[in-house]
């Protein structure tokens, strides 16, 4: 943790870059376009140690920690229940999709002595949704609740009511997470969609990209720096569709992103 990284997309470097912010203090949206740039190009200094946890359908670690691995630079490695439990030192950055029983009582205290520590935490769908504090009032019913919260930020989470096909994922803010990554967001999902719905006014976290549903606004991606570490969280499965060229870099972007505290 602390390495210096430099990731270049399209021949832009963003390493270290700071969002654009406005004369309030706040991040100022900017126009984007919807033509892809040329994709990911990263080289950085140093090796990222990112870990890839997962078990829930749908969910395939191994071929996240696949798709992490072509970007130079970086070394995925899956990872299990007794891994995370054991604790996860020689790693800078987990990505994790949790369900149904996890976090549980084991693995979430050695979660958050992995951020404590200085480890960036990268969340996809209730894996965004367990580092909420607590669970919220859902729209309709939990389906994949996690057993313990992390508790990383403060506010609820919880699972909102079916949405219709391929939401459209609107970015708000400049950041260096949308590099190569055409807006608006698209997942490309072939069936139902949920979305977690997250309700938090901790300040050190901020969306960055909203969808609509429910009658209202509400954050897609929730980014910010912990203190220890910096965190994204998602409240879509965005590994689940890593097989478009845009979720791969938005992906990628946010491992090297979090993963970058110096």
């Amino acid at each position: 943790m602390g390495m210096v990284l430099t990731l270049s997309v399209a021949g832009v470097s963003i390493a270290h870059a700071a969002p654009v912010r406005g004369t309030d203090g706040g991040h100022a949206p900017v126009p984007r376009t919807d033509t892809p740039t040329r994709g990911l190009a990263s080289r950085f200094e140093g090796t990222l140690k990112v870990a890839v946890f997962g078990e829930i359908p749908g969910f395939v670690p191994e071929h996240v920690a696949n798709m992490l691995n072509t970007t130079p630079g970086i070394d995925a490695r899956v990872v299990n229940r007794q891994r995370i439990a054991a604790g996860l030192d020689r790693f800078d950055v987990l990505l994790a999709r949790f369900g149904a029983d996890t976090p549980n009582f084991r693995l979430a205290p050695a979660l958050a002595a992995f951020v404590a520590g200085g480890g960036a935490f990268v969340g996809d769908w209730w894996g965004g949704g367990a580092a909420m504090t607590s669970l919220g009032v859902p729209e309709r019913t939990n389906y994949y609740q996690p057993e313990r919260f992390i508790g990383l930020v403060e506010g609820t989470a919880s699972d909102g009511d079916v949405l219709s096909f391929n939401r459209r994922v609107t970015i708000t803010v400049d950041h260096p997470i949308f590099a190569g990554v055409p807006a608006p967001i698209f997942r490309g999902s072939s069936g139902t969609e949920f979305f977690v719905h997250f309700v938090t006014s901790d300040p050190r976290v901020e969306a960055v990209a909203t969808f609509h549903g429910w009658g209202q606004e509400n954050p897609a991606i929730l980014v910010g720096d912990l203190g220890s570490a910096r965190t994204v969280l998602f409240a879509f499965d965005a590994c689940d569709s890593s097989w478009k060229r845009s979720m791969r870099a938005l992906i990628t972007n946010s491992v090297i992103w979090a993963g970058d505290a110096g």
